[in-house]
């Protein structure tokens, strides 16, 4: 009689214990809906194995029941968005939108750089109308205006080797350029160059590039160039072709103004000439029209007009 008493047990205990492991399982699934914690993916494994091992004699209701409990976190995981897609999805927006900026930025400072040398220009003209008094700058008020008070000066030297004299060979030659820099209260450039100069039949100074540093709009450095046509002294005709690094500076004014550019540093980079005993070209276009308009008419640049007007 006793041992079919303890026969009796055994099963009613298993099957307390099979119902508090399905009961432990369904907690834990549940729980893994409602919350992404990866840790509760093991007592929910070991809670549903041992279930299955303990009812293995059990009807397959039973155990159809344990399995269940895997319907909840398997379509979980199966609709979670993997995190590389979204790595992968999200990355060509922001690369995108990094390119749109940083080109929004190049087209913003390429067109304030363009607005500075349109009226930068204006102030080279200046100076190359100065150049046939053989002054830089010359007299006008507006020629000396485009200096700061205190400029910093890389100069042509005083040499007498270095004179487009004697000289008959159609040849090029380099002009010393002084590799010290100074700092100067007056203002007189080149005066080794247009000392020797009888007149200029042309001459300009003119911007050939230039940017804003880190887009620093109260800054501007531009690269410069020199060409000229003059009568020396000797009777010899000269070109010459000139290079020379330019920093501009404004000055900060009341009421979030701004002051005129000016010319704080002039460096001379070269200076080339070729010299001949006569011009080997010369302007008849006013002699090959009859019309005088008309020859004004070919000097005409609307090209040039339209870009300085907009």
């Amino acid at each position: 009689m006793k041992h079919r008493s303890n026969a009796r047990s055994r099963p009613n205990t298993n099957n307390k214990l099979i119902m508090v492991l399905v009961a432990v399982s369904w907690i834990c699934s549940v729980a893994l809906f409602k919350r992404d914690e990866p840790w509760l993916y093991l007592p929910l494994i070991v809670s549903v194995l041992t279930a299955l091992w303990m009812g293995r004699r059990q009807g397959w209701l039973l155990r159809a029941g344990v399995l269940i409990v895997f319907i909840i976190p398997l379509s979980k995981l199966a609709n979670k968005p993997p995190q590389e897609t979204n790595v992968q999805q999200s990355t060509p927006i922001k690369t995108t939108a990094t390119i749109e900026k940083r080109d929004t930025s190049v087209i913003r400072s390429l067109v304030a750089a363009e607005e500075t040398y349109l009226n930068l220009d204006q102030k080279m003209s200046a100076l190359s109308k100065g150049l046939h008094d053989l002054r830089l700058p010359g007299p006008a008020v507006d020629a000396e205006s485009v200096f700061s008070a205190s400029l910093t000066t890389v100069d042509l030297e005083h040499t007498s080797t270095a004179t487009p004299i004697g000289t008959s060979k159609f040849e090029s030659h380099s002009w010393p350029v002084s590799s010290i820099s100074k700092q100067t209260n007056s203002v007189d450039l080149w005066r080794p160059l247009l000392d020797k100069i009888s007149y200029f039949e042309h001459a300009k100074v003119e911007i050939i590039s230039g940017e804003h540093p880190n887009d620093n709009m109260w800054r501007y450095e531009a690269k410069g160039s020199f060409e000229a046509l003059a009568h020396m002294k000797s009777d010899q005709w000269c070109s010459f072709e000139g290079g020379m690094d330019l920093t501009w500076e404004r000055s900060k004014s009341g009421n979030d103004g701004a002051g005129q550019w000016q010319i704080t540093a002039w460096k001379t980079t070269e200076m080339n000439w070729r010299t001949s005993s006569r011009r080997l070209f010369t302007e008849v276009l006013d002699t090959a029209m009859s019309n005088p308009q008309e020859a004004n008419m070919l000097r005409r640049s609307l090209h040039y007009e339209a870009t300085v007007k907009h």
